[in-house]
């Protein structure tokens, strides 16, 4: 942990030795970032079977919030892979994210990007394809909620099964907006 006038860094060491949490407190605002993420913490089930997708032999995961008296966003996200196929992956999702209001299907290419937009001029819209890319059909993303409180679901097939990320986003005010 280290101290610094009114700051505090607080980091824990997984088992590999490297970062898996940390916490920085300032008197301004506070950002923490976990990379153990429980998928329950993005709103949506997990997938009966789904195994955590690893790269380089770590998994893909975070759970990150920053905060302060003026603007606060949280995401958590974490991507898996099952041998099952896009299509029944899709429509469990599908129903699971029903839950949250109309969900929309962009196709294109596995966005690894959220968009969030603040500020008073434009307003929450609800969340749109806008961010898709390219045009592959079989990837797809599908979404709920509004550009500062989503879920979305990003599906690709992969090895003969699905690769998939579950995400939650929630954004509030804005630093520009003064909300």
């Amino acid at each position: 942990m280290t101290l610094l006038s009114g700051c505090t860094i607080k980091s824990d060491k997984g088992a590999d030795g490297k970062a898996e949490k940390v916490d920085i407190k300032t008197p301004f605002g506070n950002l923490k970032v976990d990379e153990g993420v429980d998928p329950r913490d993005t709103g949506l089930p997990l997938y009966a079977g789904a195994k955590p997708y690893e790269k380089e032999g770590k998994h893909d995961a975070a759970n990150v919030n920053i905060s302060s008296q003026f603007f606060g966003v949280k995401v958590v996200a974490a991507e898996f892979t099952t041998p099952d196929s896009p299509s029944k992956v899709h429509d469990f999702y599908q129903a699971a994210l029903k839950s949250y209001g109309k969900v929309i299907e962009c196709k294109g290419s596995y966005s690894e990007n959220v968009d969030i937009k603040k500020g008073k001029e434009e307003g929450d819209k609800p969340v749109d394809c806008s961010n898709i890319h390219g045009d592959k059909d079989d990837e797809v993303e599908l979404k709920v909620g509004t550009e500062n409180h989503q879920h979305v679901v990003s599906l690709k097939p992969e090895n003969g099964g699905t690769r998939f990320a579950i995400v939650y986003v929630n954004a509030r005010g804005s630093k520009e907006s003064g909300s």
